[in-house]
């Protein structure tokens, strides 16, 4: 399929496909699924309960996610497209209402054995928020011997890449002070999605799950829910402020004190 908008002209998020994209990737170079790679480059070597692809051992483990509001019907999505300007048969329109079931129905799969089972990069990771942070420590600094990247591959991949960037055709009509901004691979903070501050990167999960890092500080954080409340275009998940604020606090603490282990 041709794109619909030349590469590096504009930018729309990829929730779903740009996992299967990078999947591919991993799969082509190592000879093993996402799942397996992970396992085995990552996981294992961190120690982390954090998987692409729930093993059946695990299965006991899971904690159901709990919706808060029902999902958007075909036609209220259909209505929103119409609304950017986009006609019905535009092929914009359409992959955005196609976009729109499919993550429904990826959302709905993660109730079932199978679901969880399958190896899905872009919205299928299963752990805990311990295993969450201690990934992302490991990707700005050794965590117990083991680094992910190389300090000039983190500065590499918290390059912003989106900036300057409009969205695509007349979604441009949309773009507001809170649209999503990416480096490689990693989320950049905003006002609704903070992170931890200028310098931090990471990535806000659908209903307010939240990993990130913030390689000055030597911070990392996962944080994990079960109740699916998060709206982006609201603004900050409430459930985040306190915490975050005292981290934050917390660093400028250490800094101003000159302690190396905040």
């Amino acid at each position: 399929m041709s794109p619909v908008w030349d590469p590096g002209k504009a930018f729309l998020y990829h929730a779903l496909t740009y996992g299967d994209l990078a999947g591919e990737v991993v799969r082509r170079v190592s000879g093993e699924s996402v799942g397996r790679f992970f396992a085995r480059e990552v996981a294992g070597p961190l120690e982390l309960d954090l998987w692409i692809g729930l093993p059946e051992r695990e299965e006991h483990r899971f904690v159901p996610q709990r919706a808060v509001r029902p999902d958007p019907t075909p036609g209220q999505v259909a209505q929103a497209v119409e609304r950017a300007g986009l006609a019905p048969n535009d092929r914009l329109a359409t992959s955005l209402r196609a976009s729109s079931a499919e993550l429904g129905r990826a959302t709905a799969s993660f109730g079932t054995r199978r679901g969880r089972a399958a190896e899905f990069p872009a919205a299928g990771g299963i752990g805990d928020a311990r295993s969450l942070a201690r990934l992302y420590a490991a990707l700005v600094g050794p965590v117990d011997g083991v680094r992910l990247l190389s300090a000039d591959t983190v500065e590499l991949a918290r390059s912003p890449r989106t900036d300057h960037l409009p969205q695509p055709g007349l979604l441009h009509r949309l773009d507001g002070p809170d649209r999503s901004r990416f480096g490689l691979g990693f989320e950049f903070p905003r006002p609704g999605a903070p992170l931890l501050g200028e310098g931090s990167f990471g990535h806000a999960g659908a209903g307010g799950r939240l990993g990130m890092a913030h390689p000055e500080s030597g911070l990392a954080v996962g944080y994990v829910c079960t109740a699916m409340t998060w709206e982006p275009s609201a603004g900050p998940d409430p459930r985040w402020m306190p915490w975050t604020e005292a981290v934050r606090q917390a660093a400028a603490d250490a800094r101003a004190t000159g302690s190396s282990r905040p």
